[in-house]
């Protein structure tokens, strides 16, 4: 998948979305902090690196949080209490080769 076509196609967010197969709704979470911190990651991955593809839906993730955690005007502590049990839940999740 050749990321800089899907990109002048569809656009950044929408490239990044198929590259990690999320929904357009998911999309909307791929702010431009987030591309800028994981630029090395979403290269690898559109050259189908899974290792880096793992890390940004992981990333994703604690992305996911942070934004809904702000929207919603939680606490900082139930903020971090969520990403803790996300990194527990992700680091339960065995490889898969």
């Amino acid at each position: 998948m050749e990321v800089l076509f899907l990109a002048q196609h569809y656009g950044v967010q929408e490239a990044l979305g198929a590259i990690l197969d999320v929904s357009e709704e998911t999309e909307k979470y791929f702010s431009d902090d987030f591309i800028q911190a994981n630029l090395d990651d979403i290269a690898k991955a559109a050259e189908g690196d899974a290792d880096a593809i793992d890390r940004l839906r992981a990333s994703l993730a604690e992305e996911i949080i942070i934004q809904i955690s702000t929207e919603n005007n939680l606490t900082e502590d139930v903020k971090n209490q969520v990403l803790s049990q996300v990194h527990e839940l992700q680091s339960q999740i065995p490889d898969i080769d």
